[in-house]
C-alpha cells in the first residue's frame, strides 16, 4: 500500500458531494412519492374499481410527454458536463498526488476473490456488457420516440407540396381544429362551394378538396404495407412529376394510376391494390415515385381524387371529404368566410404548422407513453442487477476493503472511488452501445414500411444518462450501505 494511498482520506473531494447527493436523493423520492400518493388520491381515491377519466387520462399522458420532452433535452448538456467533469478529475489527477491515487485505484476493481483465473475478457464483460446491452436498448427507444416527433412532418409537408401553390403553403380546413391524418375528418362539400365561391373573385386562391385513405397496400407475396392515401383531384395530380403514358396505359386497362413513396421499392408499371374493409376489389398500377413522404409505418400512396372516390364505398363520400387545402388566403380570413356563411361550428381551420402539432400529438400520445416507461424499466432492471453485482464483489473482496479502511481511507472516500469507476464504466459501455445504435435502427427500418429510425447526439445522449445514473446510484449506494455497518479490523479476518 502506497503512501499516497494511506492519504486518501485528506483532502477528500467526494464527501461533501456525497453528503449532498444523499439528502437530494431523499428528498427527491419523498416529495415523488408524496406527489404520485397526492395525485392518486385526489384524482384517483383508493377505489380499486375506481375507472380513470378521458380528463386524467390526458393530464397523465401529457405529463408523461412532458417528463420525456425534459429528459431527451436536459440529456446532453448533462452528457456533457459529466465528460467534462471526469476528464477534468483526470487532468487535475496529473498535478495532485491524492487525486492520483484515487484516479490509479478507480481503474481497476478488486483484486481478490472472483477474479482468479479470470482473463482480461471476461473482466470487460462483466463490467461492460449488462451496461453496452440496456444503453443500446434504451439508445434505440430514444431514437424511435423521436421518430414518433418526426415521421408525421414528413408525411405532412409531403401533402403541403402537393396541395400548395409553388412556395405558398396551404391552410386546412378540417372537421376541428383538433383533426390529424389518423382522424376521420368530413367536411361538406358545401363547404368547398363555399370556399370556392369566395376565391372566384381571386385568381391568386387556390381551393382543394382532398381525401385520407389508410388501407393496406398489398404489392405482391412479401411487399405488404400499412398505407396512408392523399387523393387530390386529377388537375393537381397532373403537376406532379410522373410518367403520362404509363398514367394512359393504366386508365385504359382499367387500372387507378397512383404516385408511390419510393421507401415501397416499387417501380413504374408495378401493380398493387388496397386492401380495406370499406374499399372494393381495386387494381392500382405505379406511374411515378415521390419522396420522404411516408410517416411513421405507413408508405405514402398519391392517387386522383376522382378514381379514389370510385373504388372506395361509403355514402359520406358522395357528400363530403376528408378536407380542404386553400391557398392564398390566411386562416383568420377563411374563418370568416365560414363563420359569414354559418358553417363555423362544423369546421376546424389550422396551418400547416397546427396541422403538424395534431399529427405528432397523436403519436406522441400514443406512443411516447410506452417508450419511456420501456426505458425506465430497462434502466431500473439494469441498476437492480448492477446494484446486486458489486454487493456480491465488495462481500468477495472483504479483506482488501479492510486493509484500505484500517489504513486511514475514509469510508466516503471508498465511496467516492466506486463513483468513478462506475462512471468510467459507464462510459466505456456507451461507446459500444453507441456503435451498436445504427444497426439496430437499419434493422427496425428494413422490418417497417415507412419507418425511418435514426441516431442522434441526443439518443446517444439519453441512453448514457440514464444509464450512468443506473450504474453510479446503485455502485454508491452498495458500498456505502456496507461500510456503514463495517468493521476494518473484522473485515481483515475475512
Amino acid at each position: 500500500m502506497s503512501v499516497e494511498e494511506s492519504r486518501l482520506n485528506q483532502n477528500n473531494p467526494f464527501e461533501e458531494g456525497q453528503s449532498k447527493l444523499g439528502g437530494l436523493s431523499k428528498g427527491a423520492a419523498a416529495v415523488m412519492t408524496l406527489g404520485v400518493g397526492a395525485v392518486l388520491q385526489h384524482k384517483v381515491g383508493l377505489d380499486p374499481e375506481f375507472v380513470v377519466s378521458p380528463a386524467v387520462q390526458t393530464e397523465i399522458t401529457d405529463g408523461i410527454i412532458a417528463s420525456n420532452d425534459l429528459l431527451r433535452d436536459a440529456s446532453p448538456p448533462i452528457a456533457g458536463a459529466a465528460i467534462v467533469a471526469q476528464a477534468g478529475y483526470y487532468v487535475y489527477s496529473r498535478f495532485n498526488r491524492t487525486a492520483k491515487a484515487r484516479y490509479e485505484l478507480s481503474k481497476n476493481d478488486y483484486s481478490g476473490a472472483g477474479e482468479i483465473g479470470a482473463g482480461w475478457r471476461s473482466k470487460v464483460l462483466k463490467s461492460v456488457g449488462l451496461v453496452a446491452l440496456a444503453g443500446l436498448f434504451i439508445g434505440t427507444s430514444t431514437s424511435i420516440e423521436e421518430e414518433i416527433s418526426s415521421g408525421p412532418i414528413r408525411t405532412v409537408t409531403a401533402a403541403g407540396d402537393i396541395l400548395g401553390d409553388g412556395d405558398e403553403r396551404p391552410v386546412y380546413v378540417l372537421e376541428t381544429n383538433d383533426s390529424h391524418f389518423m382522424d376521420d375528418s368530413r367536411v361538406s362539400l358545401g363547404v368547398v362551394s363555399v370556399l370556392e365561391a369566395a376565391s372566384s373573385v381571386d385568381e391568386d386562391v387556390s381551393v382543394t378538396p382532398f381525401e385520407r385513405g389508410l388501407p393496406h397496400v398489398y404489392a405482391g407475396a412479401g411487399n405488404s404495407s400499412d398505407g396512408i392515401v392523399l387523393a387530390v383531384p386529377s388537375e393537381v395530380l397532373a403537376l406532379q412529376d410522373y410518367d403520362s403514358n404509363s398514367a394512359e396505359k393504366a386508365i385504359e386497362q382499367g387500372k387507378l394510376p397512383v404516385v408511390v413513396d419510393e421507401d415501397l421499392g416499387l417501380e413504374i408499371g408495378d401493380s398493387l391494390s388496397f386492401l380495406s374493409g370499406d374499399q372494393e376489389d381495386n387494381e392500382l398500377q405505379v406511374v411515378g415515385e415521390i419522396e420522404d413522404a411516408s410517416g411513421m409505418n405507413r408508405a405514402a400512396v398519391v392517387t386522383s381524387l376522382e378514381g379514389y372516390t370510385s373504388i372506395v364505398e361509403g355514402e359520406d363520400n358522395e357528400s363530403s371529404v376528408y378536407g380542404i387545402a386553400v391557398t392564398g388566403m390566411d386562416e383568420a380570413y377563411i374563418e370568416q368566410i365560414l363563420e359569414d356563411a354559418g358553417l363555423d361550428s362544423r369546421t376546424g381551420v389550422v396551418t400547416e404548422d397546427e396541422f403538424i402539432d395534431n399529427n405528432t400529438d397523436f403519436w406522441k400520445s400514443n406512443g411516447t407513453a410506452i417508450l419511456l416507461q420501456q426505458m425506465l424499466y430497462i434502466g431500473s432492471f439494469a441498476g437492480a442487477a448492477i446494484g446486486a453485482a458489486r454487493r456480491n464483489k465488495i462481500q468477495q473482496n472483504v479483506k482488501e476493503i479492510g486493509t484500505l479502511l484500517s489504513m486511514g481511507m475514509s469510508k466516503t472516500t471508498l465511496t467516492g472511488i466506486e463513483a468513478l469507476r462506475a462512471a468510467r464504466n459507464t462510459g466505456w459501455s456507451m461507446i459500444a452501445a453507441a456503435a451498436g445504435m445504427p444497426a439496430m435502427a437499419a434493422g427496425l427500418n428494413a422490418a417497417v414500411q415507412g419507418l425511418e429510425v435514426g441516431t442522434s447526439i441526443r439518443s446517444a445522449a439519453t441512453a448514457y444518462v440514464v444509464m450512468l445514473g443506473s450504474s453510479v446510484l446503485p455502485s454508491v449506494k452498495a458500498m456505502s450501505g456496507f461500510t456503514k455497518k463495517a468493521s476494518p479490523a473484522r473485515m481483515m479476518k475475512g
